[in-house]
């Protein structure tokens, strides 16, 4: 019931109660099992590389530069692309890791790249909300474009005009060919 350390195949493990705990390989990847209860995990150094910690009662999941005096943009991957991008701008990309936008998705796929959808099963159920603040005649609350947004597809305006082909919409609803 003590503690066992053992070194086997290149690989040294730790055990408690006779289950292995800890195993470290030849490679120095590391295998735990169990639950972690230490301050954090760090990966890379004392102070650079991914950092998973509990603090005031919230994990946390910081990516720290070389010097360990500032954050750096975590990148979530799966194989070779990135999935989920966290710019410590406070910018999230979703299949970029360059978002200019508070929530940018990009996708190269022939086919729909984002759908919202509210399954209630209702038919009081709502669908989406929109909401922008301190609208005007000249502001964009909503805009559908293609060609990387040079072609205006539908436009509505901060005055409730609607444009579909133009984005000076001067009516209710303007549709220009």
């Amino acid at each position: 019931n003590g503690v066992l350390i053992a070194a086997a195949s290149d690989n040294l493990r730790l055990y408690t109660a006779g289950t292995q705990r800890l195993r470290i390989d030849s490679s120095g990847n590391s295998t735990f099992s169990g639950s972690i209860t230490s301050e954090a995990i760090i990966t890379g150094n004392n102070t650079a590389g991914v950092w998973l910690r509990e603090s005031s009662s919230k994990g946390q999941i910081l990516g720290l530069n070389n010097a360990g005096v500032s954050y750096n943009d975590l990148d979530i991957r799966s194989a070779t692309a990135t999935q989920l991008y966290l710019k410590t701008d406070g910018n999230v990309g979703i299949g970029t890791d360059s978002p200019v936008h508070l929530l940018q998705v990009k996708s190269s796929y022939d086919d729909f790249i984002t759908k919202i959808e509210n399954d209630l099963g209702s038919e009081g159920g709502n669908g989406l909300w929109v909401d922008t603040r301190w609208n005007v005649a000249n502001n964009v609350p909503f805009k559908v474009t293609s060609n990387s947004g040079n072609s205006p597809m539908m436009i509505i305006k901060g005055d409730g005009n609607v444009g579909i082909g133009t984005t000076s919409p001067s009516e209710n609803l303007e549709i220009s060919s």
